[in-house]
């Protein structure tokens, strides 16, 4: 959860993050996993939710993603497109340049994991021409947008395809 942003009456973003890490320990731990949650500076500061541990005793970094919508205004939640954050609303680096291991994109039926570095460089290779922004969200499919509300922020979205066409990925279902 990002601390002192005002996302509105309407939004319910915080609510379906919060459900999407609650499916997640759920998923990880009946497939063997020891969960520990985070402290709070890993969460704020390296965009840490969780540690996995597996019978060895190896600890790998998560950060959870819960479902989003291509554009606020959608109906239904994007199963092709998944936002990236490179500059959260504050200016101060995304989640994408944190400090996880993993990333784990949340979707209808499972959980999409991504080693962090490897999307971050896909991401960035993507946009093809950085000076071109977006107008609006459904608009920012591989150019960099930033809310008119938000103008510290800078994300992009990038198809779900292409993690999976060009990164190793990791397909948990729920």
């Amino acid at each position: 959860m990002k601390l002192g942003v005002n996302l509105g009456d309407n939004d319910d973003s915080i609510q379906r993050g919060t459900e999407g890490e609650n499916n997640f320990v759920k998923v990880a731990s009946t497939r063997g996993y020891k969960v520990h949650k985070s402290s709070k500076t890993e969460d704020i500061h390296g965009h840490i939710d969780y540690w996995l541990e597996n019978e060895k005793g190896d600890r790998k970094s998560i950060d959870v993603k819960g479902r989003k919508k291509g554009n606020r205004s959608d109906t239904k939640f994007s199963e092709d497109w998944v936002w990236i954050e490179f500059k959260n609303v504050q200016g101060k680096n995304g989640w994408v340049k944190g400090k996880a291991d993993f990333v784990a994109f949340e979707f209808e039926n499972s959980f999409l994991l991504v080693k962090r570095a490897e999307l971050r460089q896909l991401a960035r290779e993507l946009i093809k021409d950085r000076s071109k922004r977006a107008r609006y969200g459904g608009e920012a499919k591989n150019i960099l947008y930033s809310r008119e509300s938000r103008p510290k922020e800078l994300t992009t979205q990038i198809r779900v395809a292409d993690i999976k066409n060009n990164l190793k990925t990791w397909e948990w279902c729920k």
